[in-house]
């Protein structure tokens, strides 16, 4: 490394170049802080397709951990849990009032891959939260049998996905 020349006080001193790292890591807490919050609204936007038009909300409240949560996405032609298809929407909306078995069986599979991970040491707890991502077209009726479901096989914290209005 070549030497910087300083003239501190009439005396000209050289100095060794050194590598300052501040900037760097003001620059890489800021991407990281851009990364986070570009991906906590990654499984909202991943699942959104162009049958599934979510609602507006005033509210705006997040949930608190997104950790461990499963989605849930009921759109205008299916029903899907974590990306896996479970039921086309004439099947929900023709079941019976109560609970719908096509969804609890999903829940009960995510629910088991939960059971391994925890065994595994690689996941805490079993959370019991899930993130329903619901057209604007759904019917209440409907909702609340998905909802009821999710209840019933024990995922108690329900959240529902809506979009702000700013």
């Amino acid at each position: 490394m070549s030497a910087i020349r300083l003239n501190i006080g009439g005396r000209t001193r050289e100095a060794p170049k050194t590598l300052s790292l501040t900037a760097l890591i003001d620059i890489m807490t800021i991407l990281l802080i851009f990364l986070i919050y570009n991906i906590s609204d990654e499984a909202m936007s991943s699942i959104r397709t162009d049958d599934l038009s979510l609602p507006i909300t005033s509210s705006g409240q997040r949930p608190d951990s997104m950790e461990t949560m499963v989605v849930l996405a009921i759109s205008q032609q299916s029903v899907t849990v974590d990306n896996r298809l479970v039921m086309s929407i004439a099947e929900l909306r023709s079941a019976k009032p109560g609970t719908v078995p096509q969804i609890g069986k999903a829940l009960e599979d995510y629910r088991a891959w939960e059971q391994e991970m925890i065994g595994r040491g690689l996941q805490d707890d079993f959370a019991g939260h899930v993130k329903i991502l619901g057209d604007e077209s759904l019917t209440f009726i409907d909702m609340l049998k998905v909802m009821r479901t999710c209840s019933q096989k024990g995922y108690e914290g329900i959240y529902l996905a809506a979009i702000p209005s700013h």
